[in-house]
């Protein structure tokens, strides 16, 4: 919503969305505006995948960009991180200014040096990440040439390029696997009485194998909670179809079984 108001209008100098992408109106989607952007999603977020994606177009478009990530799903980011999403907006908007209030830079920068120099390697994703951004930020205002470095060797590291290139997989897997299930669950909507539960609860079982890595138990309660979405939804407002309505309710028994 925020940055559909934003791209129509193209009165706004900045825009915070959470946990959702672009609208598929005709001409909500941001091309020559000139506002800042920053993205707040959940790494088990449904819309995790499209919030990802979307800095690479953002980049194209030359937009100021930048994605914070969270544990957990479909929900408000808290407090800190909206804080921190405040924050990059106020120094997107200080830098253009001719004379930036520099102290207050100094005091955002020294807080986010010391928050992403204690950031752990078991997610060196969001460790890149957070440095790269930190580089970006503030690089025309401070000196940042130790960042650049640090930042260097995490993406020139073992242990990054093999993350990332399972990161890349396990979305590309994950878009294949929500349009097949998406695609599904349109046909059975359609056709309720010959819907076959027992194909849901074995495609469930497969997703959920008990020896996946973290990042795939983290893929599948993006791809569930999707369905899940669809299916709550389209329940509580959006059909009268008595046969439809019991599809959905009996979908939605087999949905609390799921454990990733």
């Amino acid at each position: 919503m925020a940055s559909s108001i934003a791209t129509l209008t193209d009165r706004f100098a900045g825009v915070i969305a959470c946990g959702a992408g672009f609208s598929s109106g005709a001409g909500h989607r941001p091309s020559f505006q000139n506002f800042d952007y920053v993205g707040l999603c959940g790494d088990e977020d449904f819309n995790f995948r499209e919030m990802y994606e979307n800095q690479n177009y953002l980049d194209i478009m030359n937009f100021d960009q930048t994605l914070f990530t969270f544990s957990g799903g479909h929900r408000w980011p808290d407090n800190d991180n909206i804080v921190r999403a405040c924050d990059w907006l106020f120094v997107q908007h200080e830098k253009k200014k001719v004379s930036p209030d520099k102290t207050r830079l100094n005091t955002l920068f020294e807080e986010e040096k010391a928050r992403v120099s204690g950031l752990s390697n078991q997610n060196i994703l969001l460790k890149a990440h957070a440095y790269q951004r930190l580089v970006l930020l503030f690089g025309s205002v401070f000196d940042v040439q130790n960042l650049e470095k640090e930042y260097g060797k995490i993406i020139n590291s073992k242990e990054y390029k093999t993350a990332s290139k399972l990161q890349n997989t396990i979305l590309k897997q994950e878009g294949a696997l929500t349009s097949r299930f998406v695609k599904r669950w349109q046909a059975d909507l359609m056709n309720p009485t010959n819907a076959d539960y027992s194909w849901w609860e074995k495609e469930f079982d497969k997703l959920t194998q008990k020896n996946a890595s973290e990042e795939n138990q983290k893929m599948v309660r993006r791809i569930t909670s999707n369905i899940g979405a669809l299916t709550y939804e389209r329940f509580y407002g959006a059909t009268n179809n008595a046969p439809q309505k019991e599809h959905l309710q009996t979908l939605l028994s087999i949905l609390p079984k799921i454990k990733a």
